[in-house]
């Protein structure tokens, strides 16, 4: 079994509880790459599974995987931010 990072279990929880305004907030606060800002309006967003994301995106999931990670540690950053 494969344990969740503990900065993404941070962030998946407080994705489930954010406003509009704090989400924005945020995602201003972070400087992510094209693919990241992708990925984030697919995921985010338009609520799309991983999955889905990688086949439109045509990105291997391995690559995604790599992506997503990216953008739940400088979200997690941002948080701590955020909350400071």
């Amino acid at each position: 079994v494969i344990k969740m990072r503990e900065y993404r279990r941070v962030v998946k929880d407080w994705l489930r509880t954010v406003d509009r305004e704090e989400l924005n907030a945020v995602l201003k606060s972070a400087i992510f790459t094209p693919d990241e800002l992708e990925y984030i309006k697919m995921r985010i967003i338009e609520g799309k599974s991983f999955k889905l994301i990688a086949i439109d995106s045509g990105i291997s999931r391995s690559g995604m995987a790599k992506i997503s990670d990216r953008v739940a540690m400088k979200i997690y950053k941002a948080i701590s931010k955020y909350r400071m």
